[in-house]
């Protein structure tokens, strides 16, 4: 019976509400959010999840992090199929893939601590080249 004067004056337990076998079952079985954050280098589920371990990968080994931008944009500018299904679409082609390469790179490299990068190569022959251009005065 509703005591609606009740409602208002009441302190409600958890024993108060009462959660079937079924819901207690579906919810013992989800894993936990910490697990589930949890993705073992190289093994994630999804090919974003793949990219994201080989820039973290490369970026330990020390690897230059245009040289890691490159191969990821290249990598992921044509549609990915199934190694044993040809016909199988893994991960479509990225509509911007240098942008996703670099946010990808950036990311990962915010998330080891690693606040810049090295001068690459070719950086470094853009700032000669530029230099050269300037007009003698």
């Amino acid at each position: 019976m509703f005591q609606p004067e009740a409602a208002a004056n009441h302190t409600y337990h958890r024993a108060d509400f009462k959660v079937d076998g079924l819901a207690q079952e579906r919810h013992a079985s989800l894993p936990s959010p910490a697990s589930a954050r949890r993705v073992p280098d190289g093994e994630g589920t999804s090919q974003s999840e793949r990219d994201w371990a080989y820039a973290i990968r490369h970026l330990k080994q020390g690897d230059d992090p245009d040289e890691i931008i490159r191969e990821m944009a290249c990598y992921r500018s044509a549609d990915l199929y199934d190694n044993n299904d040809p016909t199988k679409l893994v991960a479509a082609r990225k509509p911007n893939p240098r942008y996703y390469a670099q946010h990808t790179v950036t990311q990962a490299m915010a998330h080891l601590g690693i606040t810049h990068s090295k001068p690459s190569r070719l950086s470094a022959e853009l700032v000669t080249s530029s230099a050269d251009m300037e007009p003698s005065r």
